[in-house]
């Protein structure tokens, strides 16, 4: 079992987090501090830190350059998160908290965000890494 510490309603910040978003799990062992307690919900639930852990997004950081010759410009380059159905995804808006719980189930922040859902990136030199 693991204790999930969430934003609640003294915590929210609107544009910056929403209630849910888990700020940090911990063992059930761990005693949370009484302002903790005070101004997060504290929820235990079944999956492992290492269930949870794999549930965070992969990112990467993509480049494009303009050309094979050497310059002096920069490459063009943007961030992507994949979400669970394999597909990259420009990240416009990057989430504060990568995971939330939503409804009893932990899932992905990313996607919440309407902007983070649009555009699909195809990654053509993914292969080796």
């Amino acid at each position: 079992m693991t204790q999930l510490l969430l934003i609640a309603i003294k915590t929210y910040s609107e544009s910056v987090n929403n209630i849910g978003d888990i700020v940090g799990y911990f063992p059930d062992s761990w005693v949370f501090s009484p302002k903790e307690i005070e101004f997060f919900d504290i929820v235990k639930v079944a999956e492992s830190k290492e269930d949870i852990q794999s549930k965070i997004p992969i990112i990467k950081s993509l480049t494009k350059a303009a050309t094979t010759e050497w310059t002096d410009q920069e490459p063009e380059g943007k961030a992507v998160w994949q979400g669970e159905d394999k597909q990259y995804r420009d990240i416009v808006t990057n989430p504060k908290y990568k995971l939330c719980l939503d409804k009893g189930v932990i899932k992905e922040t990313y996607s919440k965000t309407l902007d983070n859902t649009a555009t699909i990136t195809t990654l053509s030199t993914l292969g080796s890494k």
